[in-house]
C-alpha cells in the first residue's frame, strides 16, 4: 500500500511543532484565514513566501499590533490586498512583504536551500553546522530532504569533534564549525555563495519592490496610510544589513551619523525615486533571528509619533 503524503502544512507543523501554538497572538479569525490559505496551498515556493508574510505579522502582533491578513481594499479601479493592515498606536499601515529577485533557476535552488536550512535547524544537537555545496550548479530535485535529514540526525546522534565533516550525496558537507554545550538545537551556517541576488535588482523597472511602491502610491496618497515593506534576507543570499543600509541611504554616508534631516543625496533609493521617497515611510528586514528597520527620514513620512519612537528601536546605524 502506498503511504499517505503529507500536505505542506502538515509537513511544516511537523517539523515546527511551536507554529501553531505561535499563531495564537493573532485573533480567531485571523489564525483561520492563515491555517485556511496554508492547507489549501499545494505550490512549495508560494507556501514558503505565505510563512515569511506570517512572520512578519507574527512581529507587529507580538509588539502589540492589531493585524489584518491580506484585507481588501476598493479603490478607483484597483482591487487592493495588502499581505497586513495593521493598527499600532492608534494609527493603520500597510505591510507589504517582498522577496528580492533572483533568476528563476537561482529560486528554484534557494527554495531548496531554505526549506533545507529551515528542516535542519530543528535537529538537536551542540554545535554550530557549516553548510556547503561543493557543486554550486545542482538540480534539486535530485536530492531527497527527508533522506538527508535522516542521515545528518543519525551522524549528530555520536559525539562529533570540532571541524569535523561529513558529505552527503557527493555534493552537500556539513562541517563542525564551533561547539557549545549550551545549545538544544543546532545552529546552521548556510552556503552564502550559490544564489546569486544583486541588491541592484531592487529598483528595476520590474521588481516586486517598486512594483508595490507604484501599487498603493495613490491609496496612500488619499488614505494617509503609511507604508511600510518587510524584506526576509536568509543566511544564503549573502544580503546583510549593512548592504541595505547603503543600497537605501547611499553609500557615501558616514556610517555613524545620526539621521535626524533628510540629505541630499541621490545615491540611495530613498532619494533617487520619487515615488518612494513620498509614500515608502520604511524598510524592515528580518535576516536569520534580527530584526532591522530603515526609516525614510523624508518629510512626508506619514508614521505618527508613537510609531517612528517604536519602529526606530530597531533602526540600523551600523555603528
Amino acid at each position: 500500500m502506498k503511504a499517505e503524503v503529507m500536505t505542506l502544512y502538515e509537513e511544516y507543523v511537523y517539523y515546527w511543532k511551536d507554529f501553531e501554538s505561535k499563531i495564537l497572538a493573532f485573533d480567531f479569525q485571523t489564525r483561520e484565514k492563515i491555517k485556511k490559505n496554508l492547507i489549501k496551498e499545494k505550490n512549495r515556493t508560494t507556501f514558503y513566501s505565505k510563512i515569511t508574510e506570517i512572520n512578519f505579522g507574527l512581529f507587529f502582533a507580538n509588539n502589540g499590533a492589531q493585524t489584518e491578513y491580506e484585507k481588501k481594499y476598493k479603490f478607483q479601479s484597483k482591487n487592493l490586498e495588502p499581505d497586513w493592515t495593521l493598527t499600532l498606536n492608534g494609527q493603520k499601515i500597510l505591510n507589504e512583504v517582498s522577496r528580492l529577485n533572483p533568476t528563476r533557476k537561482d529560486q528554484i535552488r534557494n527554495d531548496f536551500e531554505s526549506e533545507l536550512l529551515e528542516r535542519l535547524s530543528i535537529l538537536e544537537g551542540s554545535c554550530y553546522l557549516k553548510v556547503n555545496f561543493e557543486n554550486e550548479y545542482f538540480d534539486p530535485s535530485e536530492y531527497d530532504l527527508d533522506e538527508i535529514t535522516h542521515q545528518l540526525r543519525s551522524w549528530l546522534s555520536h559525539e562529533r569533534a570540532l571541524f569535523e565533516q561529513i558529505t552527503l550525496f557527493k555534493n552537500i558537507s556539513f562541517k563542525i564549525k564551533a561547539v557549545d554545550s549550551t545549545l538544544k538545537n543546532i545552529i546552521v551556517i548556510g552556503n552564502n555563495n550559490s544564489v546569486d541576488i544583486d541588491l541592484r535588482r531592487l529598483i528595476s523597472n520590474g521588481s516586486e519592490f517598486i512594483k508595490k511602491v507604484n501599487k498603493y502610491a495613490d491609496f496612500i496618497e488619499e488614505t494617509k496610510m503609511p507604508f511600510i515593506i518587510s524584506l526576509y534576507s536568509d543566511v544564503l543570499n549573502g544580503i546583510d544589513e549593512l548592504d541595505l543600509f547603503h543600497f537605501l541611504y547611499g553609500s557615501s554616508i558616514d556610517d555613524r551619523r545620526t539621521y535626524s534631516v533628510y540629505s541630499n543625496l541621490d545615491s540611495g533609493l530613498f532619494y533617487n525615486n520619487n515615488l518612494v521617497r513620498k509614500y515608502l515611510s520604511g524598510v524592515l528586514l528580518k535576516r536569520e533571528n534580527t530584526v532591522t528597520f530603515f526609516y525614510n527620514y523624508y518629510k512626508s513620512n506619514l508614521l505618527n509619533e508613537m510609531n517612528v519612537h517604536f519602529l526606530k528601536k530597531y533602526q540600523f546605524t551600523s555603528q
